[in-house]
């Protein structure tokens, strides 16, 4: 997709999808099924306004994806971060969200880690300042770092951030155990 809207609902079944500009409309659904690989490489904005159900495997190589849609990652889905940039859209995780860059990488949307999921940060920094939920595991390399910029971090009964360079550098934190 290299510009235009889709507007439809949408599913990748097989091969590569490659999103160089363009936007996801409000009505749209993308489902991007087991065995697909999604790159987006924009060295500007890229919208999305709908849903992206990602069970493949999705590499954000760099740029933005601003919008006010959702981003639901499945157990079988894999996010890669190989390159800078920013995310807007709800984050919804029950797969694997990775951040492979040293680099900085910002999340300003609402992002729940579910129960299953998982972020890792194998390099650089994951920033996140619209709302963190973690029910699952947060874990980096010994020079990487999770930062909460803002927000406010939950950290529910049965997560886990042992062995996580965990940063709060603003926002509220709540740790819920028992």
């Amino acid at each position: 997709l290299n510009g235009g809207t889709l507007a439809d609902p949408n599913t990748l079944t097989g091969g590569t999808f490659l999103w160089n500009g363009g936007t996801i409309g409000a009505a749209a659904i993308l489902n991007v099924n087991v065995g697909v690989d999604v790159t987006v490489n924009s060295a500007g904005t890229v919208y999305a306004y709908g849903t992206i159900n990602n069970s493949g495997t999705w590499v954000h190589a760099g740029g933005n994806l601003q919008g006010t849609g959702m981003f639901n990652v499945s157990v079988t889905g894999v996010v890669n971060v190989t390159g800078t940039g920013t995310w807007q859209p709800s984050v919804y995780n029950l797969g694997g969200f990775n951040q492979l860059c040293a680099c900085t990488f910002a999340h300003t949307g609402l992002f729940s880690n579910l129960g299953s999921g998982s972020v890792y940060v194998g390099a650089g920094q994951f920033w996140t300042s619209g709302g963190f939920t973690n029910a699952g595991l947060i874990s980096t390399s010994v020079t990487a770092y999770f930062s909460v910029q803002g927000g406010t971090f939950t950290n529910n009964t049965g997560s886990d951030v042992s062995g996580a360079q965990v940063v709060i550098a603003g926002g509220n934190v709540i740790v819920n155990a028992t």
